[in-house]
């Protein structure tokens, strides 16, 4: 009789938990069986897990990001594309970091450097114009002056020139950048600055380079003092690569690395910097360049 008794309990006890468990499934998948969509909130969750690997053979090369070099109209600098955060320690002087809100409330003269005294000393380029000669050089201080003649072909004409140019295209460009930045609903990325397998699953053919006959894959080492600052080198090349931020720079929803990358060649003056993307997609990842208009 007590075995009996043991042996009933036992299938009580089973009846009850396969119940349960079925009454769980039930509810999960609602009434007629069928799993329900997951909540957008849980669909916008961003994804860091996925493992970078560079960009199919197959897809089409990125095509640049185009942006006007002066920001139109801003909005939402108090919410939370606001407080997106830009590092770039050569153009923001004061600091190695801002917010996308105060980047855009910074003067729109460009910074060449802070003073014994910690105060702003503004650059200024030379730019003369493409055709006539008898034009006298126009000397250039903002933004928006640096960007209206830069847009009818004017440009400077020394070595000099050329490096305060480069500054007024780091200083107003980032200014531009910070324009578009955006939340993104979702991403790839990780939360900390760009790592060892983001940054070597570049494609070699996708790195801005000086008329290398066959594309080199740069060798990187992370700067020891500046966890977002790498150097790439290949025989021909000396690199450095800047992680600037993460945010939706593109309006896809899907967060981006913003970039600027400098070159020279090893023993020569020739050089070259400017601001790139880096997408991580379904097709995997890859670089964009940054054009003005």
């Amino acid at each position: 009789m007590r075995v009996n008794a043991i042996i009933s309990g036992l299938v009580i006890v089973i009846v009850t938990i396969v119940a349960i468990f079925a009454t769980l499934g039930n509810l999960f998948r609602g009434d007629d069986g069928e799993t329900p969509d997951l909540p957008e909130t849980v669909m916008s969750v961003p994804d860091s897990t996925s493992r970078p690997r560079p960009a199919d053979a197959s897809a089409k090369p990125l095509p640049p990001l185009v942006v006007p070099l002066i920001p139109a109209a801003v909005h939402d600098l108090d919410g939370a594309a606001g407080e997106i955060e830009f590092c770039l320690p050569i153009v923001l002087p004061h600091t190695p970091c801002m917010p996308r809100a105060a980047i855009l409330g910074l003067d729109t003269r460009p910074v060449d450097r802070l003073t014994a005294d910690g105060a702003p000393r503004f650059a200024e380029v030379m730019l003369v114009h493409p055709t006539d000669f008898k034009e006298p050089e126009r000397v250039v201080r903002t933004c928006e002056v640096y960007a209206s003649l830069t847009a009818e072909d004017w440009a400077p004409m020394t070595t000099a020139g050329m490096a305060a140019a480069a500054r007024f295209e780091r200083f107003c460009g980032l200014r531009a950048l910070a324009s578009v930045a955006e939340v993104p609903r979702t991403s790839r990325f990780g939360d900390g600055p760009m790592t060892e397998e983001e940054i070597k699953a570049v494609p070699a053919a996708d790195w801005p380079r000086l008329g290398e006959a066959a594309v080199t894959e740069p060798i990187f080492s992370r700067a020891e003092k500046e966890p977002r600052s790498w150097s790439g080198d290949t025989e021909t090349l000396l690199m450095t690569v800047r992680d600037i931020a993460h945010a939706d720079f593109d309006g896809d929803g899907e967060g981006e690395r913003l970039l600027n990358i400098a070159g020279r060649a090893r023993g020569g003056s020739a050089g070259f910097s400017g601001y790139y993307i880096l997408e991580h997609d379904q097709h995997g990842i890859g670089l964009r360049r940054v054009d003005w208009k």
